[in-house]
């Protein structure tokens, strides 16, 4: 008979957190299954050993499948932020993530503490502008300008006047100046292809329809050679 158990961590073994300075404990990491009993697991290596830094605990086939298929996701996206503690008994989390003796949450996930965007394509504040997702160019020279808007992890406004904040989306290195939690950028249309402005695990983009990426379509009319 199969049982099903899933994987906790004592100590995650990636750092966690929008900075990626944080050291989370008990992390549910992953389900999996056993062809004999969970009593049967126990005893096997390296589940049997107290000092290895995973654990296993048992869960429902109904858990399992929930968990294996993303309908009950363990991270918040991503960057594999964890989302999931294990205090013995139940799922939750601890108010100090890195800390198993702060009070226990059950039931509630750790907090996403990232950032979140949002892009629009005038100034946010302007009583035209429009939040963007997605959107086709034309190829041409002229650069478009496009405003990002900054929020807190709580998804109030940000106001930050923060300056030369530098990022990488879609494998380019960028920097923003922030003027009351709000930045400009360019566009280049010049070049035909898909440019991709998407979450990572400092911030989490979102569109107007829960996109969880920008994304940009330059189309042309001339067939080129790629080096």
């Amino acid at each position: 008979m199969a049982s099903y158990f899933a994987l906790v961590q004592k100590i995650y073994g990636t750092p966690s957190g929008r900075d990626r300075d944080k050291t989370y404990v008990h992390v549910i990491r992953s389900a999996r299954t056993f062809s004999g009993t969970f009593q049967e697991l126990l005893l096997l290596a390296p589940w049997n050993d107290p000092a290895h830094n995973d654990y296993a605990i048992a869960i429902t086939d109904v858990e399992h499948n929930a968990i294996r298929s993303g309908a009950f996701p363990l991270t918040w996206g991503p960057g594999s932020l964890p989302k999931w503690q294990w205090n013995g008994a139940e799922r939750g989390s601890w108010v100090d993530p890195e800390d198993d003796q702060s009070a226990w949450q059950a039931g509630v996930p750790i907090p996403d503490d990232r950032w979140i965007v949002r892009i629009f394509d005038l100034t946010p504040g302007h009583p035209q502008a429009i939040q963007i997702g997605s959107e086709d160019m034309d190829e041409d020279p002229v650069l478009i300008e496009r405003w990002l808007k900054l929020f807190n992890p709580d998804d109030t406004p940000s106001n930050t006047n923060a300056q030369d904040q530098k990022t990488e989306i879609g494998n380019k290195r960028m920097i923003f100046d922030f003027s009351n939690g709000e930045a400009s950028f360019s566009v280049d249309p010049s070049v035909v292809g898909r440019i991709v402005f998407g979450t990572n695990h400092q911030y989490r983009l979102i569109g107007p329809a829960d996109e969880d990426r920008y994304e940009v379509n330059i189309w042309g009319r001339v067939l080129r050679a790629v080096d």
